[in-house]
């Protein structure tokens, strides 16, 4: 699980260097949540893809990198 937040806190890293153009609106989307990640190495990839697609999808909810580092260990459910 350690992996996978460290690949998560990564790839926001790599998103936060981008110099946006235009500020984020409020989105309308309501994508799905992820699936509760269980700590296996088969659905760690699918728990960050999903992380990542809600991140993207939902920039309102998360001004920081904190704050989605928080949200994704909510839906971590062991270890």
């Amino acid at each position: 699980m350690t992996r996978a937040l460290n690949v998560l806190s990564n790839s926001v890293n790599v998103k936060q260097n981008v110099t946006p153009t235009a500020k984020p609106t409020h989105s309308q989307l309501r994508p799905a949540l992820p699936q509760p990640y269980d700590g296996s190495r088969t659905s760690g990839k699918n728990f960050v893809h999903a992380c990542q697609a809600y991140f993207r999808l939902r920039p309102d909810q998360f001004p920081d990198e904190q704050t989605k580092v928080r949200w994704a260990m909510t839906y971590m459910s062991k270890g």
